[in-house]
């Protein structure tokens, strides 16, 4: 037997207005990943970035014009949303700055060991927090030594 979707929206008033809500956020958001910087503040063991070599095929772009020249053409190509990793993102806040600057949806993915600074406006004239923010378990300081001996 199905499950009767509509009758439980029907029943659920408040669960279908977040659906709908989630749906017209979803039409809106079209993602693209960007590598910020090969820069990291710890190596955590087995770090995807490190293991594949990702920091060593290409150099980082330190002229945020030129940065502010790429967003406008990803603005164009229809981005809105940005997945933001590295490296460590929190150690490039400017760079951070203007994606969220050039985007409505942003997602930060850090290890945690270092907050972003609270100079970065995340949603300018919004009170929006920012859209995800997303830590890896092992920079967690009790579980450090294990899995980031290099740190």
């Amino acid at each position: 037997m199905a499950f009767p979707l509509r009758q439980f929206l029907a029943d659920n008033p408040d669960v279908a207005a977040r659906i709908r809500a989630i749906q017209s956020i979803s039409s809106e958001v079209r993602t693209s990943q960007y590598f910020l910087t090969r820069a990291c503040n710890i190596r955590c063991k087995g770090c995807w970035f490190f293991t594949y070599g990702l920091d060593e095929q290409a150099d980082d772009q330190k002229d945020l014009v030129e940065i502010d020249r790429f967003l406008e053409s990803e603005r164009g190509r229809g981005i809105t949303a940005a997945l933001l990793v590295g490296g460590e993102p929190t150690l490039v806040p400017k760079k951070v700055e203007r994606f969220v600057r050039a985007l409505p949806f942003v997602t930060v993915t850090t290890n945690g060991w270092r907050p972003l600074s609270p100079a970065v406006d995340l949603h300018p004239g919004s009170s929006l927090p920012l859209h995800e923010i997303e830590m890896k378990l092992n920079s967690w300081p009790p579980l450090l030594a294990k899995l980031a001996p290099h740190a």
